[in-house]
């Protein structure tokens, strides 16, 4: 990889995803300031009661018989009612078109909103777990509010009538390792004991910045992973040099993450599965099938260490033009 810029800038520019290898298996972000004791009772506070279940029993099944062998509930009634505005699903979408929709009508505008769980906001939460005294953070729907720049006015009226700060938003933003380049996370592996967890700055050290090779020393793998571990993130080794650029190409289009890690890079199964958190968050059990390609855009590693794609990044974080780009891929 040749140095026109800095890895930090590299990584800072392609990478932008780059929470794809942190938390292991866990999947969580510690809150390490002070905490505000929640205000309310843990029974009825939706961020603990509810948990991460997704579609909990009793939410589906009526839906799934009238889908699937036409049987209606065994008891129900036709309701004579009316109202001037029905909304089927009381996630923050349809919450947010009933507010919209009484701001114009006004406030005796009649509104029914329908949901098949027994809470509203659908997946635009966060979910808190508390353990020795800390709260844990699990990925919850609100986890992509971390842009509210590119939300349109609307959007940014709504979040103003709620009193969100964005200001405050932003300034705590890097507590959260999933969206700050340079937050610290943990990796997680199970062991005998339960998780064992190693901290550090992963989103760094999978790029080659900073002191990666103590940080994979103190993992709980074997030795020789940790040798391939270290090669890898150091961005030396070409694990497609072997092949024509134009097979480059299909190669990293084609194959999956899983099978470059294992079969190119040499890893283990247990020790590849530590850069699968985010692609399983994003598109669950398929998360195991992203191409190569995919997975760099979610801001996994190992981009750095194929020539071509490694000098194409480097090149468009300079600001090369785009005919510069269409002969750079004409080499394919």
């Amino acid at each position: 990889m040749k140095n026109k810029i800095t890895r930090r800038d590299f990584m800072n520019g392609v990478a932008v995803g780059t929470g794809a290898a942190l938390l292991g298996s866990c999947q969580m972000s510690a809150q390490t300031q002070p905490q505000v004791q929640a205000f309310t009772n843990p029974a009825t506070y939706p961020p603990t009661r509810t948990g991460i279940r997704g579609n909990h029993p009793g939410s589906f099944e009526v839906s799934h018989a009238m889908a699937w062998q036409g049987q209606k509930p065994a008891s129900h009634q036709n309701l004579d009612e009316h109202y001037d505005l029905v909304v089927v699903g009381a996630g923050i979408s349809g919450l947010a078109a009933a507010k919209f929709y009484r701001d114009k009508m006004g406030d005796e505008a009649k509104i029914l909103l329908l949901d098949n769980h027994d809470d509203f906001g659908g997946h635009a939460k966060r979910n808190e777990f508390h353990q020795d005294g800390r709260m844990l953070l699990g990925v919850g729907g609100s986890v992509n509010l971390e842009s509210p720049g590119d939300y349109s006015e609307v959007a940014k009226s709504l979040l103003d009538d709620l009193g969100v700060d964005l200001e405050a938003m932003k300034s705590n933003i890097e507590e959260f390792g999933i969206t700050g380049s340079s937050a610290g996370n943990v990796l997680a592996f199970p062991g005998e004991q339960g998780h064992v967890s190693v901290a550090g700055k992963w989103n760094e050290f999978m790029f080659g910045i900073g002191d990666y090779e103590s940080a994979v020393k103190a993992l709980p793998v074997p030795t020789s992973e940790q040798v391939k571990l270290i090669e890898f993130f150091s961005g030396k080794v070409d694990y497609l040099k072997d092949l024509p650029l134009s097979e480059q190409q299909t190669y990293v289009e084609t194959t999956s993450y899983i099978d470059f890690l294992t079969k190119r890079v040499g890893l283990a199964d247990a020790t590849a599965n530590i850069f699968y958190p985010v692609a399983k968050l994003i598109y669950g059990p398929a998360g195991l099938r992203v191409s190569v390609m995919e997975a760099f855009y979610l801001g996994s590693p190992g981009v750095q260490g194929i020539s071509w794609l490694s000098e194409l990044a480097e090149q468009m974080i300079a600001g090369v033009t785009a005919p510069d780009l269409v002969a750079v891929f004409s080499g394919w």
